[in-house]
């Protein structure tokens, strides 16, 4: 039983190549464990080469396959369940965590299930569509 997170493998390291290591794929990570995931956690970012560090996005708009890993999952008769971690605001438990506004991460936080919501019901619709 495991819990996926879409956004890590944006930014760890491909340690089955040789050095300089490129970045896991989150899609292919996903097809080599979703027959044991219980529990999906939403997170996406892309990885920034020059600055060797991730920049955290909304959910389907960094690295993460949010939208195809849900697609898929669904698709799949996954019933487990969905949270999120959006990091865009703070990342609470970084070495470089500060303290912001309770106001802007509630929003972001608001603004993150919602955007989620949106890519649930396009995966089902496209699902029940066939597209």
């Amino acid at each position: 039983m495991l819990v996926f997170d879409t956004g890590n493998p944006v930014f760890n390291p491909e340690r089955r190549t040789a050095q300089p290591w490129s970045r896991q794929n989150a899609w292919e990570f996903w097809r080599q464990v979703r027959d044991h995931v219980v529990h999906i956690h939403i997170k996406d970012a892309i990885w920034n080469v020059g600055q060797a560090k991730e920049t955290y996005t909304w959910p389907g708009e960094g690295n993460g396959f949010v939208s195809a890993i849900l697609k898929n999952a669904i698709n799949r008769g996954y019933d487990g369940g969905v949270s999120i971690e959006p990091h865009m605001v703070s990342v609470f438990h970084g070495p470089q965590a500060q303290a912001v506004p309770a106001g802007a991460a509630r929003e972001n936080f608001i603004e993150y299930g919602r955007r989620l919501e949106d890519i649930i019901s396009e995966a089902r619709r496209q699902i029940l569509t066939g597209t």
